[in-house]
């Protein structure tokens, strides 16, 4: 099976390092998150005293398709404390604990899947 999605007429070098503007975020939260297309790709997120839900963009929040569209979310809470990405229609693509990261990619239309969660040390 191959995985090939890419055309490459239009395909172009990298020359320099890739560099997102605005692409970290950090944020302890209050409340449920609902990310945009607008939001920072890679997040810090500490979900404060209480398990929280963090939504991933859909057409609602700007996003036209969520082909290639990704999002790297750590839980950075001092405690116990759970983060759910959940997609647009609100179904639960993964549950992240204390100290865990993921990176959620967008497959198209609004469906995402997370490419693993991984523990890690945060200093």
């Amino acid at each position: 099976m191959a995985i090939d999605n890419f055309s490459t007429s239009g395909r172009r070098p990298l020359l320099w390092p890739l560099q997102i503007k605005g692409g970290v975020g950090s944020d302890t939260l209050t409340g449920d998150l609902v990310l945009s297309a607008k939001s920072s790709q890679w997040l810090r997120i500490n979900p404060g005293l209480a398990p929280r839900s963090v939504d991933l963009p859909g057409t609602a929040q700007d996003l036209e398709d969520s082909d290639g569209a990704w999002f790297m979310v750590l839980n950075t809470a001092t405690g116990a404390t759970a983060i759910t990405v959940r997609d647009p229609a609100g179904a639960t693509v993964a549950t992240l604990s204390q100290n865990e990261r993921a990176l959620f990619v967008g497959t198209g239309a609004e469906a995402w899947v997370h490419m693993g969660i991984e523990t890690i040390a945060l200093s």
